[in-house]
Order: C-alpha cells, then sequence, then structure tokens
C-alpha cells in the first residue's frame, strides 16, 4: 500500500505529457506545462502533503490541551490572513483584486467559504475522533477532486492515463493500508 502511494506522483512525473517550455501569453492552463513547472509543482505538492499530514497530530493535540474548533479555525485563518497582507500591499496585486468581475469575486469568496466551512469541520472531527480515523476518512478526498475537476475543469486539466493511473494508485494504496 505504501509503495503504491510512494510510486503514484513519480508516474505522473515520470510519464505526464510536458512541452519543451511554457507558452507565453497565459495560455498555458496544466495540459501543457514545462519540465520545470511540473518538477516544482510535484516538490510543493509532496510539501504540501508533509504539512498537510503532520497537521492533524498538531491540531488534535491542540484540541486535546482545552482549545475549541471554532477557535483553532479562527487562529487558522487570522494567519493565513497575515501572511497574505504583505502580498496585498502591492499595487499590480492591489489593481488586480479591484479590477476583477463581479463573477469571479463571488467565486473567490465561495472557495473561501467552502474551505473555511471544510477546515471547521476537519476540527470538530479531530475534536471527537481519532486522528487515524478521520485521516482514513479524509482519504477519500483525491476521489472527489478528480471527479469535480473533470466536471468543472476538464478544459484545464490533464487527464491522461497517467494521470488517472496515478490516482488510481494512490486509491488503491490508500485502500490497502486501510483494510491490511
Amino acid at each position: 500500500g505504501i509503495i503504491c502511494m510512494l510510486s503514484s506522483p513519480f508516474i505522473t512525473f515520470c510519464y505526464e505529457r510536458t512541452v519543451a517550455c511554457a507558452p507565453l501569453g497565459g495560455s498555458a492552463y496544466g495540459k501543457q506545462v514545462d519540465r520545470r513547472t511540473l518538477s516544482l509543482g510535484m516538490l510543493y505538492g509532496a510539501g504540501a502533503a508533509m504539512f498537510w499530514g503532520s497537521s492533524f497530530i498538531f491540531i488534535k493535540l491542540g484540541l486535546a490541551s482545552g482549545g475549541t474548533p471554532i477557535v483553532g479555525n479562527m487562529i487558522a485563518y487570522t494567519a493565513a490572513t497575515i501572511a497574505i497582507i504583505p502580498s496585498l500591499l502591492k499595487r499590480e496585486n492591489k489593481e488586480e483584486m479591484i479590477s476583477a468581475d463581479r463573477k469571479s469575486l463571488k467565486i473567490a469568496l465561495l472557495v473561501g467559504l467552502t474551505t473555511n466551512v471544510a477546515q471547521l469541520l476537519r476540527y470538530l472531527a479531530l475534536q471527537y475522533g481519532s486522528v487515524i480515523l478521520v485521516t482514513a476518512a479524509i482519504r477519500k478526498t483525491p476521489l472527489g477532486i478528480l471527479l469535480l475537476s473533470f466536471i468543472f475543469n476538464r478544459q484545464h486539466e490533464s487527464f491522461s492515463r497517467w494521470v488517472l493511473l496515478s490516482n488510481a494508485l494512490l486509491i488503491i494504496g490508500t485502500i490497502m493500508i486501510l483494510y491490511a
């Protein structure tokens, strides 16, 4: 199971089709990326997985020490807001936010709200359940991401056989670990 899960990103990295260099003009959406961009994405993804995976343990420790899920969620989003503030001070970032159309703003607010609710539910689950069970339940997330990406982002995402095989290995590895 662990071998399946660890080999999953390497299959995508080794076999996913890339271009010699990313096209200019903002037309690179993910289906055609250069090798360097794919490498950076894989590196950042591995870092995110490491920090995301370890965050469950720290959240559980904080909740066991008397914290509440609502306060934990508020602290997390306050810290994220403080981290983003310097980028909002740049003029071009401010202008981009102000010039955004109404539809984009609605989508951004909806994403923020749903992410916040998901985080709050994660904190609630960790308060009442064990880290292992909550983690096992959340490991079904890639299935939802794959399905929703296919429905909403099909024109921007790659669904090559290598990406699908990589996701299948991840899911099979998770199942093998949970039920072994």
